[in-house]
């Protein structure tokens, strides 16, 4: 019982180690199940990484190993062992190869040349003193690996032996779908974003990694009437437009009316939208200006399959993200291009990408705060004179806050869609 509960303790270790080493793959879904690349950032590190869609992200306590470029899995079994562990693998061409084992601080330990069979190869490893190990293996075509706890007396020296069985029958014929396992630095805890593209869709998620994963990414339709393209961002059970609406149109294909004049923008009881000061080229980072009653038109301004969110379901995003009080930083893009410095507090957790993009005045012919607040509308209406105001959401360059207010329906505010 003594020795048992000696083994158990010296494991512990072993596998909380191993819980920092997750390997995370990908798929795709909807429109589309080929992913062209993700780009992966971990916000802790300060560090990003492009992969293939095919290829595998193993984030690790420690670099010292170095990145393969062609990387398959060994198989390893006893895996925990207590003396020898057979290794298994598949090569696709015969000669020279070298293999390595190194230690969790990354220090190679044991290295010795080898020949590989094309076909199926094995090996057994012995002698290795308690602890966990990366195994690896550069062959002529391919690089190999995989961790191995040894939890037994060995004490070295490190043996490897050849066994002679050789199959080729197994030999497969179509290697196209074989990506690489490319490292990223991580500690436990840490938060990584994830943003997929396939064609024109864009799909981001952000996650805190507890193990391997292989992680979905649904490519939704979000297509606006003039056939813009929107990257979207899941968050918590909504998915969001990660960009302001910068339509003309709405869904059917009837124009909105682009007003430029104050006294008709002041005067409208139906849709119309301009860009922050006239400037058509300003929507490109900031989107389009619209008065309520394009949020309220049954033509609908979103995309199909969107809608303008309601008071409520704003309410579920900035709840889901602490409340009111510290959402708009998660929220808000980082940086200073399109908010003025500071910008408190902006650490753009989900991609969201929030822009000061400013407003237009409902009963003037001014445009105001470009850089250092931005406004949303929601499609309820609401306040002390519901038939003349909705509810709105804003955030500042100064703060970390969401506020939710409401505004005359004249006023010409960013508009956000949601998933319907």
């Amino acid at each position: 019982m003594e020795k048992k509960s000696l083994l158990i303790l010296m494991l512990l270790p072993a596998f909380s180690l191993f819980s920092q080493n997750c390997m995370i793959s990908f798929s795709g879904s909807g429109e589309t199940n080929v992913i062209d690349s993700v780009i992966v950032y971990n916000f802790q590190q300060n560090i990003s990484l492009t992969l293939q869609g095919n290829d595998t992200l193993h984030l690790v306590e420690n670099l010292g190993i170095g990145q393969p470029s062609r990387h398959k899995p060994i198989n390893i079994y006893p895996n925990p062992t207590a003396n020898s562990s057979r290794l298994e693998m598949f090569c696709y061409r015969a000669g020279k190869a070298v293999l390595q084992v190194y230690n969790t601080s990354g220090i190679l330990i044991y290295q010795e040349g080898l020949l590989v069979q094309q076909g199926d190869n094995t090996f057994t490893l012995e002698g290795l003193r308690q602890g966990n190990y990366l195994i690896r293996i550069n062959s002529p075509s391919e690089e190999y690996s995989g961790q191995l706890i040894a939890a037994g007396s060995g004490s070295g020296p490190v043996k490897l032996t050849k066994n002679s069985t050789v199959s080729l029958k197994s030999l497969p014929t179509d290697d196209k779908n074989a990506g690489s396992i490319i490292q990223m630095l991580y500690h436990s805890g840490e938060r990584i974003l994830l943003k997929s593209f396939a064609g024109p869709h864009v799909h981001i998620k952000s996650m805190i990694p507890v193990g391997n994963e292989l992680v979905d990414f649904e490519f939704i339709p979000c297509v606006d009437g003039d056939g813009n393209y929107y990257p979207v961002t899941t968050i918590g059970t909504q998915v969001w437009m990660a960009e302001n609406l910068k339509t003309t149109s709405y869904q059917n294909g009837d124009p909105i009316p682009n007003i430029t004049e104050g006294p008709e923008w002041i005067n409208l009881t139906t849709g119309g939208y301009c860009a922050y000061g006239n400037n058509n080229s300003a929507a490109t980072d900031y989107g389009y200006l619209y008065n309520w009653f394009v949020v309220n038109d049954n033509r609908d301004v979103c995309p199909a399959g969107w809608h303008v969110p309601q008071d409520s379901q704003w309410i579920v995003l900035t709840d889901f993200l602490g409340g009111q009080s510290v959402a708009g930083g998660k929220l808000k893009e980082t940086g200073t291009a399109h908010w003025e410095s500071p910008n408190t507090g902006a650490t753009n957790l989900y991609d969201f990408s929030a822009v000061g993009g400013g407003y237009r005045w409902h009963n003037s012919d001014a445009f105001s705060s470009i850089n250092t607040i931005g406004y949303w509308w929601s499609a309820t209406e609401g306040g002390t004179n519901a038939t003349s105001t909705a509810w709105i959401r804003r955030m500042h360059d100064h703060n970390i806050a969401v506020d939710r207010i409401n505004y005359d329906k004249r006023y010409g505010f960013s508009v956000r869609c949601l998933r319907n």
